[in-house]
């Protein structure tokens, strides 16, 4: 798995699995560390260390924490103009200010007579101002700053992440 930007699954994968493994060894009734960890004091919706073990042992598996899904993006479903947005526009991301504003603000020349060095100043600096990345393909657009894991709500739908729905509020 390579590890890109705000990448959260393998903390997710890593919480799953301390939660599973303690699960069991309350069920076995091996003595579990007492030790305070980021997790137990976070996530105490999800596991509470005051249940007793019967009362873990006859934990239903709906109960249970679901496992992290990947966010779906905005598609039609959250806005019905992002698929005519796709398909009018060929870029593969958006959200910046344009190079002609940028160069007059970084070099007090218009874009065309930079040299070749400066304009990839100038492409660089537009680069990290994008606010999000079109999927063409699926139709689903991607904030620059998506956390990766979606939301479930109590109808099984995923949901995108906050970032994502926020470039919806965005103007």
């Amino acid at each position: 798995m390579v590890k890109t930007k705000n990448d959260t699954r393998r903390f997710h994968d890593h919480y799953y699995e301390c939660i599973q493994k303690n699960w069991q060894n309350r069920k076995g009734n091996v003595h579990v560390s007492r030790t305070s960890t980021l997790t137990s004091s976070t996530y105490k919706h999800l596991f509470s260390h005051s249940q007793s073990p019967s009362q873990v042992h006859t934990l239903s598996a709906s109960t249970k924490p679901k496992r992290p899904l990947p966010c779906p993006g905005l598609s039609a479903v959250q806005d019905t103009r992002i698929p005519t947005y796709l398909k009018r526009t060929s870029v593969s991301s958006g959200g910046a200010r344009s190079i002609t504003i940028i160069a007059k603000e970084l070099f007090s020349k218009p874009f065309r007579k930079l040299a070749s060095q400066r304009k990839d100043i100038v492409l660089d600096t537009q680069r990290h101002e994008q606010a999000w990345t079109n999927d063409h393909q699926k139709l689903r657009v991607f904030s620059s700053c998506c956390t990766n894991v979606a939301h479930q709500s109590d109808h099984d739908k995923v949901k995108p992440c906050h970032s994502c729905c926020a470039l919806l509020k965005s103007t």
